[in-house]
């Protein structure tokens, strides 16, 4: 299997707020539970979104966040799968750091940021409510067993393939079915037009 890449990134920016256990709206509709951190930055208010789940895999990232207060100047280093294009938070400190090119680490003396060589912590955490949602296993002590473990990463990282393979599909018949439904509607409303 190959070894995951990953970028990083620090951000200095001057903080306006942080919303804790807010909806934040999802790209494509609806919304989940989360933290959203408001900042100034780049000449201009930015936002921040991350799942409540973070503080599962990151729990030192709340009291980060809960130790700074508005116009407070801090780091916010983040991390992507390298080709992702979703920026994940890593972590928060207090103070600017000299900006780096977005593929190196954080300066010295920044928050430390997380073994590259490790999976992305999102990915396991979803891994693990899968499991638990799918009743692959009745609890997560279970996958302290890697043979166990082993079984649900592999059932999952099936099931991802097999929903990517007709992901397109899905919605390119979607797309013709709506293309034909809405190109009789305009030839019905076509025929009316007394003329």
């Amino acid at each position: 299997m190959a070894k995951k890449e990953y970028e990083h990134k620090a951000i200095n920016a001057e903080l306006v707020m942080v919303d804790f256990d807010t909806d934040i709206p999802k790209r494509a509709g609806g919304s989940y539970q989360g933290t959203n951190i408001v900042y100034k930055a780049f000449n201009k208010v930015n936002e921040k979104g991350f799942t409540t789940k973070t503080f599962e895999f990151k729990p030192e990232l709340r009291s980060q966040l809960e130790a700074l207060s508005p116009k407070d100047k801090f780091t916010l280093n983040m991390y992507k799968e390298k080709d992702s294009k979703f920026w994940n938070v890593d972590s928060v400190a207090p103070g600017h750091v000299q900006q780096h090119s977005p593929s190196s680490t954080p300066a010295q003396g920044s928050a430390p940021s997380f073994d590259s060589n490790a999976p992305n912590p999102a990915a396991v955490g979803q891994v693990l409510n899968l499991a638990l949602d799918l009743k692959l296993v009745s609890s997560i002590d279970e996958l302290f067993n890697p043979v166990k473990a082993r079984e649900v990463v592999a059932k999952v990282k099936a099931a991802k393939e097999a929903i990517a393979s007709v992901w397109n599909e899905e919605i390119f018949e979607e797309d013709e079915k709506a293309k034909h439904s809405s190109h009789s509607h305009t030839q019905e409303l076509n025929d009316d037009i007394p003329f």
